[in-house]
């Protein structure tokens, strides 16, 4: 329904608020990230076949957070229609107008449109789309709502971060199974999916050595941890009203307990 009204405000030139997802200006770190995973031929693959054959792998959290580290934010627009995410050429928003205000702009500029017909209105497949015709105070609407809705994004983030951590804080030192999603010189990000948090395991809580760095991996003391491994941890610190998560490795895990 989303596409198909986007579909029908463009063929008919009717101003309204669209859904726009820009395509990544710079997707080097995800090709990056797959080639570290060893997703054999990735460029040749495609991104979304390679992603697809990651994901079989078991590399979804890694993947995932390359991914999200690229993409721009989809934001809401009357100039721009396509959608790089889900591979539309043209999208909106206007199944929920009871949650979403940019939601009910689309339902009155779709009724503005139907008021006083008497045939029904039809889009066939190859129907042409003219270009989206810019409102300034429709930009002013969408330049509104992409602001709120990122505050408070970012403040669902925030409280469903500090929930979880507070849960963590009462289990304890408990080990868990947790991937690599990330390693740089000072330690190893570690995705907790059972959780749904992320945390770091610093390079000082690593087993005493000389601990090199490469692209993807930390090397030392005959123990290699790379991007994608399964590792197990320990909570170390927790923080749930700074959203700070630390690990330690698991007594009992002195190596990774997948390393691809």
């Amino acid at each position: 329904a989303n596409q198909q009204v986007a579909r029908l405000m463009l063929a008919r030139g009717v101003p309204t608020l669209y859904r726009h997802h820009p395509r990544p200006e710079d997707l080097s770190h995800v090709w990056q990230t797959l080639e570290l995973l060893g997703v054999d031929r990735a460029r040749r693959l495609g991104l979304r076949r390679a992603i697809s054959k990651a994901l079989r792998m078991g590399f979804g959290p890694a993947v995932s957070a390359a991914v999200f580290r690229c993409l721009p934010r989809a934001r809401y627009t009357s100039a721009e229609v396509g959608h790089f995410s889900l591979n539309f050429d043209a999208y909106l928003h206007f199944t929920s107008p009871i949650r979403r205000y940019a939601d009910l702009t689309v339902h009155r500029a779709l009724h503005a449109l139907l008021e006083g017909r008497r045939k029904q209105l039809s889009l066939g497949p190859e129907a042409e789309l003219r270009a989206p015709e810019p409102a300034a105070h429709l930009d002013q609407l969408a330049a509104h709502i992409n602001a709120r809705a990122a505050a408070a994004d970012r403040a669902e983030s925030r409280v469903r971060r500090q929930r979880v951590l507070a849960f963590l804080l009462r289990q304890g030192a408990i080990p868990t199974t947790g991937q690599v999603t990330g390693v740089v010189e000072k330690g190893l990000f570690v995705d907790l999916t059972e959780y749904g948090a992320s945390g770091f395991l610093s390079v000082e809580a690593l087993p005493a050595g000389d601990w090199r760095f490469e692209p993807g991996r930390l090397i030392g003391g005959g123990t290699m941890f790379r991007l994608g491994a399964e590792i197990e941890v320990s909570l170390h610190r927790i923080d749930p009203s700074a959203g700070q998560l630390d690990f330690v490795l698991a007594l009992r895990a002195g190596v990774p307990k997948r390393d691809r």
